[in-house]
Parts: structure tokens; C-alpha cells; sequence
């Protein structure tokens, strides 16, 4: 399981404007900001997939 969260202060930090996986000790996490909130659902929908096949397949920075 992979937890998503809205942190806008992170996506600022890592120069990202709507999503982004980042590597903490606890593990993979899907960060997203407000302004990925606003898309529509089939946007954000495909969004978090992608991110997740970036889990999957351990591509991390």
C-alpha cells in the first residue's frame, strides 16, 4: 500500500507542480499538490497510475 498526500509545502521543496513519489524511510509515498485536486477525476486518476508504476518498478531519484 502506498499512501497518498497533499502536501503543497513538499511539492514546492521538490520543484513539482501537481504529483511526485518520494522515497522516505518509511517507504514510497505519492505526494500531491492542491492544485492536482482541481483536475478532473480522469486526470488524477491517471496521474496516481503512473505514479504507482514508478513504485513498482522502484524508479526513484
Amino acid at each position: 500500500m502506498v499512501p497518498v498526500l497533499l502536501d503543497d509545502s513538499k511539492m514546492q521543496r521538490i520543484n513539482m507542480r501537481f504529483v511526485a513519489t518520494a522515497w522516505e524511510n518509511r517507504g514510497p509515498e505519492i505526494i500531491v499538490s492542491q492544485a492536482f485536486m482541481a483536475l478532473p477525476l480522469r486526470f488524477k486518476e491517471a496521474a496516481i497510475w503512473h505514479e504507482v508504476g514508478h513504485v513498482h518498478y522502484e524508479q526513484f531519484p
